[in-house]
């Protein structure tokens, strides 16, 4: 995939010789010789954790969670 954009789209941009193209042609070029596609995108890593498990309940949460309709399991 990015053989076809270094080989067609690259290509293309620049056989247009528009000065507006030259900071994105410059990107993408940066972007494949740089490999930063290897990089995971930020704000895309999952947790290692849940933060669930990090907080206790409290007491009362924990009462609660035996009685429903006021028939309690204990």
């Amino acid at each position: 995939m990015l053989n076809i954009i270094s080989d067609n789209l690259l290509k293309a941009l620049k056989e247009r010789q528009d000065s507006n193209l030259n900071s994105v042609i410059a990107e993408i070029e940066a972007y494949i010789k740089d490999k930063e596609f290897h990089r995971e995108p930020e704000g895309r890593t999952l947790l290692g954790s849940l933060e669930s498990d990090t907080y206790v309940p409290e007491v009362d949460y924990q009462h609660s969670n035996h009685c429903l309709h006021g028939v309690c399991r204990y």
